[in-house]
């Protein structure tokens, strides 16, 4: 069966991640830059009956082996430009839940120290990396990590483990709230963590390393 990539529907309003990210830049990213991976991914998709039955993460870890050729390299693109919005806008939220519970802090305690280590390294990370790109907390095995991957790649792309916090680090992502202050951005998305989505995918993530060689 062909899948379609479809559009998923915000989780909230377009305004209601105001004052840390406002409507319009919410409808810009959404409408526009989100949509347009998706129309382009299924686009390309459709002169690649090979990779048309694969869901997003098989077909990511599919794509993440093939060769860099330049239809190869538009597929990819546009998949990891639609896979890295349709799982970002759950992870934030209008009424974040301050702190992570359960397992999921258990985790960062014992890979990062505490919850404020991992969001002075995971902030730093997302600051200094330089251009285009987004910054990723990621499972991999039994270890917790951070990285940085170019424009629209992430780690099951790089292969460096399974996504499950992330963070937007194009300009298109905050330019029109923040300008140049990345700093400030970042700084606001920690008061945007959905951390109940974040652990949901804490919890796919033991799944996915269990049937995948990452």
């Amino acid at each position: 069966m062909i899948i379609e990539h479809k559009v998923i529907d915000l989780p909230y309003g377009y305004g209601d991640l105001s004052p840390y990210i406002s409507e319009e830049t919410m409808r810009f990213h959404h409408d526009k830059h989100y949509k347009k991976y998706a129309d382009e991914l299924n686009k390309l998709l459709k002169e690649e009956p090979s990779l048309q039955e694969l869901d997003m993460e098989n077909l990511l870890k599919e794509l993440s082996s093939m060769s860099s050729s330049s239809k190869n390299v538009k597929i990819r693109n546009n998949a990891g430009g639609y896979y890295n919005h349709t799982i970002w806008w759950p992870m934030l939220s209008p009424k974040s839940n301050s702190k992570p519970s359960g397992l999921m802090e258990n985790h960062i305690k014992s890979n990062f120290g505490s919850y404020d280590s991992l969001i002075d390294q995971f902030s730093s990370s997302a600051l200094s990396h330089f251009g285009s790109g987004w910054c990723w907390l990621t499972i991999r095995g039994s270890n917790m990590e951070i990285c940085c991957t170019d424009n629209q790649d992430n780690p099951i792309l790089t292969k460096q483990g399974f996504p499950v916090l992330g963070i937007d680090i194009w300009e298109h992502a905050y330019y029109i709230d923040y300008r140049n202050r990345r700093k400030d951005y970042i700084q606001a998305f920690w008061k945007m963590v959905n951390w109940k989505e974040v652990e949901n995918r804490f919890l796919q993530a033991e799944a996915w390393n269990t049937n995948q060689t990452i």
